[in-house]
């Protein structure tokens, strides 16, 4: 900073005379030839040596150099005057007009004019059409890719566009950004002021995933750059977009220059959180319940020093806010030693000046709780405090990426009565008794009401009540349910008990309620606030048949049977009946074992019967003599013990077999007479 003070010194003392036009428009009739040398130096190296010689006493157009500050003299600015000095050619504000700015400070529509006479923005100009809803984000996703390449662009502004390519522009195309270099970081400075001057949401830009965009990280392509900077200047380019209502529009983008970086510091990408803890409270109806508040920032130290040499104070404003069902109220709290403000649905602190670059404090604050549930939310989002009174705060707003808020629920008692049997499931032959474990819990019970405990026996014959006890208590029965009712005082508890049930001939449920009661013991709905969660108020366990019914089909009378006179033997086949008599669900397998008077046996086995099916089995006896004979049959589960009437599982079949004797030859006087004949 020292070479740019001692060059405007020499630039003073050269000079005969100097023409001040008022705050941030000081011109310099005349520049020294050393001093355009050194500019020129420093735009060669930027860009490659591709662009040399660019000053000179006269433009393209024939208008003469001259210097300019933008900053100069303007109240507060004292710091950063230096910040904005230029070199340009031709008059400054005679073509394009002038408006008054926020500090009520005239500023021209065009700052000069480039070496090839194409007009040079101004930032601090406002803005035509001040951006609105939801155009407030800087448009980096409609800035338009090599505009001075675009006809559409250069028509509708021909004063940005003398010649067919900028040599600037093509000398950073060619080389892009050399990384050693602070060129990139001075244009990205500029999107900042950019935004801030043109209306745009001024927080937009600090969000990572913007700093992440193309248009941000690699703007070469992007910006029409028509004033290069040097280390002593600023510089100057224009980005075009296309609005929402399809017109094409610019904004200036300043190339800062050094001495502004230098006051700002790097570009950091600040953070900042809230939290309240717990995310519950629960209490009576009027009790006063305490939260703790957190609030954090840190990595603002640029932001504070940036908005700072633009007229703002950067601010970070707290909420809170108690969320009921018949609105929205404030909450009173003081944070860093400062007292909340309240507005109609919310209280604040704003936390602004003098801030610490990292910031961590905390609070308490109580709410009162409702018959109903409850939230209070509490937010944290930047503010700029113009210096200027006169001009408005600017908020960030709930999309940016620096507004964060939590929450958390405040609500009443609301009892919750859990109902448990175990095991879920158990087998048994039908007509058994099985036992269960029945277990009541309760939260948050109010003293003057109670609960019923209902169980109830779904069986193939309809439902049942079912003998229980529980919590010393019997239950009585009703017509198809059994019940206990307990008017407990204890706010949380349990009580355990057990159920007996005959396990059925089909799979049966066991299904066990607990309903809360009114004072009076009369029942009440499961659902808030009576009871908060529904769901654990039914348990059910399923009692499974075990045995299997198998059964041997007796024949009803004895089989008779004859051998022929002229046999020795026969062989009879005989279908030997079997079923299944019970109405368990599944397939089990069984075994078949035949034995005979004859000492034959035979065994045979199966995946399974259905219920009530038949099925037979063929078993063949020789029989060569006449006599009683039997054949005995039975079928067996596998394994055995699971046949539940055992007394049919066998049957025996009777067979009587009578020899037939041989037919008597006839006797000669029998009576037969034969005539024989010659």
């Amino acid at each position: 900073m020292k070479r740019l003070l001692a060059l405007l010194l020499a630039v003073l003392l050269f000079l005969p005379s100097v023409a001040l036009a008022g705050p941030g428009l000081d011109n310099i009739d005349e520049i020294t030839q050393g001093y355009l040398k050194s500019l020129n130096e420093d735009i060669a190296e930027k860009t490659h040596g591709d662009v040399t010689d660019f000053y000179a006493v006269t433009n393209k157009k024939g208008q003469p150099l001259r210097s300019g500050n933008l900053l100069l003299g303007v109240p507060g600015f004292e710091e950063f005057e230096g910040s904005f000095f230029y070199v340009v050619w031709g008059p400054y504000g005679r073509e394009g007009g002038i408006k008054k700015d926020f500090h009520g400070i005239n500023r021209a529509r065009y700052i000069g004019y480039s070496k090839y006479g194409e007009a040079i923005g101004n930032v601090f100009y406002p803005p035509d059409f001040p951006p609105k809803g939801q155009e407030k984000p800087y448009p980096f996703g409609t800035l338009i890719e090599r505009p001075w390449g675009d006809k559409s662009v250069r028509n509708a502004f021909p004063q940005f566009f003398v010649q067919a390519q900028n040599p600037i522009n093509n000398a950073l195309i060619n080389y892009g950004y050399d990384p050693k270099s602070d060129l990139l970081m001075r244009i990205q400075f500029g999107y900042f002021i950019s935004a801030l001057m043109n209306g745009y949401d001024p927080f937009d830009l600090f969000d990572p995933k913007v700093m992440g965009h193309p248009v941000y990280q690699n703007p070469e392509k992007y910006i029409h750059i028509v004033l290069p900077p040097t280390d002593d200047t600023m510089g100057s380019g224009l980005v075009f977009h296309k609005g929402r209502d399809g017109r094409l529009y610019y904004m200036s983008v300043p190339i800062v220059s050094v001495r502004f970086m230098d006051l700002t510091g790097p570009i950091e990408i600040p953070e900042d959180m809230i939290e309240i803890t717990p995310k519950e409270r629960v209490a009576q109806v009027g009790e006063e319940v305490e939260f703790d508040l957190k609030v954090k920032w840190e990595k603002v130290e640029f932001m504070k020093k940036f908005y700072n040499a633009f007229g703002y104070d950067l601010g970070f404003r707290v909420t809170l806010a108690h969320k009921t069902k018949n609105g929205s109220y404030p909450i009173d709290f003081s944070l860093y030693d400062k007292r909340m403000s309240k507005l109609t649905t919310q209280s604040y602190v704003d936390l602004v000046g003098d801030l610490p670059t990292d910031f961590n404090t905390g609070t308490t604050f109580k709410v009162k709780v409702q018959s109903a549930p409850t939230e209070v939310i509490a937010e944290i989002y930047p503010f700029l405090a113009p210096h200027n009174k006169n001009q408005p705060v600017v908020f960030a707003t709930t999309s940016d990426y620096l507004y964060k808020t939590d929450k958390a629920i405040v609500r009443s008692f609301i009892p919750d009565y859990a109902i448990q049997i175990m095991p879920k499931e158990k087998t048994a032959k039908p007509g058994e008794d099985v036992d269960f474990n029945l277990t009541v819990t309760w939260k948050e019970h109010p003293k003057e009401q109670g609960f019923r405990v209902i169980l109830a026996y779904q069986t193939p014959n309809g439902k049942l009540p079912v003998d229980f006890t529980i919590g010393g208590m019997t239950a009585t029965k009703g017509k198809d349910v059994s019940y206990v009712s307990n008017m407990v005082t204890q706010p949380e508890g349990n009580i355990s008990g057990t159920v007996r049930v005959k396990a059925q001939e089909k799979p049966s449920t066991l299904i066990a309620q607990v309903i809360p009661l009114d004072k009076n013991g009369a029942p009440l709905p499961v659902q808030i606030p009576y009871d908060i969660d529904p769901k654990n108020n039914q348990d059910t366990a399923i009692v499974k048949p075990k045995g299997i019914d198998y059964v041997a089909l007796p024949y009803k009378d004895t089989i008779k049977l004859s051998i022929p006179y002229d046999k020795d033997k026969i062989d009879q086949k005989f279908s030997l009946p079997f079923t299944r008599m019970d109405s368990i669900e599944g397939i089990v397998p069984y075994m078949i074992t035949i034995r005979d008077s004859q000492g034959g046996y035979q065994t045979f086995s199966g995946p399974g019967l259905k219920n009530f099916e038949m099925k037979y089995v063929d078993y063949t006896m020789s029989f060569s003599k006449a006599g009683t004979y039997w054949i005995e049959y039975e079928i067996w589960p596998v394994p055995k013990d699971l046949e539940t009437k055992p007394e049919n599982n066998k049957a025996r079949i009777t067979i009587e077999v009578n020899k037939i004797p041989k037919p008597a030859r006839p006797s000669p006087d029998s009576g037969l007479h034969v005539e024989l004949r010659g």
